[in-house]
């Protein structure tokens, strides 16, 4: 896909529920946008993590003090001067409500909120205590999700114990909840995603093995999660998307046939440019590998006909179901 000019389309047809119901996934390769097309900020040497109604950036490793921005529309809202934070994700409720979300810091998370868009508060005294190295991972930028209009969720990793942590009130107050998947300094949960108030799926793995991608489910607003069936992928999973498009209420009544469909992108060590991609109808009890999606460090839908990888390179993917 990377480096095609124009566009280039393919098929791929899946016959699921024993035999009762074909899914049909498109996938379309988007002209890659070349580096000398790129842009530079206004902030030199940056390394730009999630885009969305903002953007998260941050200052590559060779600076002598890593810091964060927080951007909108190219101006800097937000500039982090807390030694060793480092703001991996961000989500929002609407244009003007949302959170910023960072490693833990002498066993705190000094996170973040903003009620108008523009000015960011600390809201580091409504988190759950941090467990010892416990921090998240800046992968695809999908290790905070929000759903409705005051509910959230943390992925975290880098301890003994991989969590999610849970807001239902739009950040006032926050409980932590174990997961089964992987966790290690290296390892954890890396995306998470809830298609309602009460379901929603972790995934994650370790960026040191190769074999250690898993998934977990949740029914009761990430309370308990439950392991999926293994997904058929390598490496660790850097994103999933529910395919209807979280937060999106304009639904067409044929959307909800994808209520339970989830698209997952994966990264393998050491390079992390060579991942795999794979689709589950059922939120894990049954998977399919997506043959030559490879290369990919995000996806997410608008609805079931508009999705979108993006990986290195500046390669885009459209997949339609």
């Amino acid at each position: 896909m990377h480096g095609s000019r124009g566009w280039n389309q393919r098929w791929l047809i899946y016959a699921t529920q024993a035999g009762t119901r074909k899914h049909q996934v498109r996938l379309k390769s988007v002209k890659t946008v070349p580096r000398s097309k790129w842009h530079q900020s206004q902030v030199d040497c940056l390394n730009l993590r999630s885009t969305g109604k903002g953007l998260i950036a941050e200052a590559l490793p060779n600076f002598p003090q890593p810091r964060s921005w927080i951007c909108a529309t190219w101006t800097i809202q937000f500039t982090n001067e807390t030694v060793n934070a480092f703001y991996d994700c961000f989500a929002f409720w609407t244009p003007r409500r949302g959170i910023a979300h960072s490693d833990s810091v002498s066993g705190v998370f000094p996170d973040l909120r903003t009620t108008d868009g523009m000015t960011w508060e600390s809201i580091a005294t409504n988190m759950p205590p941090a467990l010892p190295g416990e921090a998240s991972f800046a992968a695809s930028g999908t290790c905070v999700a929000t759903q409705g209009g005051r509910n959230a969720w943390i992925a975290t990793g880098g301890s003994t114990i991989a969590r999610t942590l849970a807001t239902r009130d739009g950040g006032d107050t926050w409980n932590a909840y174990d997961t089964p998947l992987v966790s290690s300094p290296s390892a954890g949960a890396i995306t998470v995603a809830f298609r309602d108030p009460w379901n929603g799926m972790v995934a994650g793995g370790d960026l040191a093995s190769n074999d250690s991608a898993d998934a977990a489910t949740s029914n009761d607003g990430g309370r308990t999660w439950t392991l999926t069936n293994k997904p058929p992928v390598p490496g660790a999973i850097f994103c999933l998307s529910f395919v209807h498009g979280v937060g999106h209420h304009d639904f067409e009544e044929a959307d909800h046939d994808y209520d339970h469909v989830v698209v997952i992108t994966a990264e393998t060590a050491p390079n992390f440019d060579s991942g795999s991609a794979a689709w589950t109808p059922d939120e894990g009890n049954t998977w399919f590998a997506l043959p030559g999606v490879s290369g990919f460090w995000a996806v997410a839908f608008a609805s079931p006909k508009a999705g979108w990888f993006v990986g290195n390179g500046g390669q885009i993917l459209k997949i339609s179901f």
